[in-house]
């Protein structure tokens, strides 16, 4: 969708069947933020991105994830384990509000944040932390609030990866430095995290998703 030096990810909302559709991208050595619409170039298979720019802290922007309303984003920042949370106004401007911890009261020890998920309900949101080697688990309030309800074990070595699965019923952990792909069963309405085990070994595992056949 977007070819340029240090682009970490891109990622789109839950809106994916519509013909336009609201996109993110963390542009990870210059920590910059674009929030725009992707356009369909009409069977040419190109597409367009209306840029609205916005910053986040230096060296620490790792991955967005968009509300499915186009309303919020929400950024984890790799070296400092946290998540900010953005508005997203018109023609995608972008404000920061407030930033959280990823990681419990407490917690200790060498840790980064990786990835960052949004349930499409819209209700839960989810990032790995690697290092404690946990899922966090957030409800999402109002304005985007974030709160933190549990951290989840991944039953692995730095969650690198995971992917909400199932139509929002199953959600999956690449976990880099066990070599393990694990499972977990997603309570739609709680958004808890409950443990379906090991699911392959598949060597430094970066990415996981399950495949949608036509």
């Amino acid at each position: 969708l977007v070819a340029a030096p240090g682009v970490v990810i891109v990622t789109g909302d839950h809106q994916g069947r519509t013909r336009r559709r609201r996109v993110g991208e963390v542009d990870d050595p210059i920590d910059r933020l674009r929030v725009g619409r992707r356009v369909a170039d009409r069977g040419r298979g190109g597409a367009g991105l209306g840029e609205q720019h916005g910053r986040g802290a230096p060296g620490q922007t790792r991955d967005i994830a968009l509300a499915p309303d186009g309303a919020h984003a929400w950024v984890i920042n790799e070296k400092t384990s946290t998540i900010t949370t953005y508005t997203i106004g018109a023609a995608g401007a972008l404000t920061a509000g407030a930033t959280v911890s990823a990681r419990p009261a407490g917690a200790s020890g060498p840790n980064t944040g990786a990835e960052i998920a949004v349930h499409p309900s819209g209700e839960w949101l989810y990032a790995s932390n690697r290092g404690d080697d946990t899922i966090a688990v957030f409800a999402i309030g109002a304005g985007g609030a974030l709160t933190l309800q549990a951290s989840v074990p991944t039953g692995g070595a730095r969650p690198r990866h995971f992917a909400i699965v199932l139509e929002g019923r199953g959600l999956l952990v690449a976990n880099q430095d066990s070599a393990s792909i694990v499972g977990f069963h997603l309570d739609p309405q709680t958004g808890a995290l409950t443990s379906a085990g090991k699911l392959a070994d598949v060597p430094g595992p970066q990415f996981v998703d399950q495949l949608r056949l036509p």
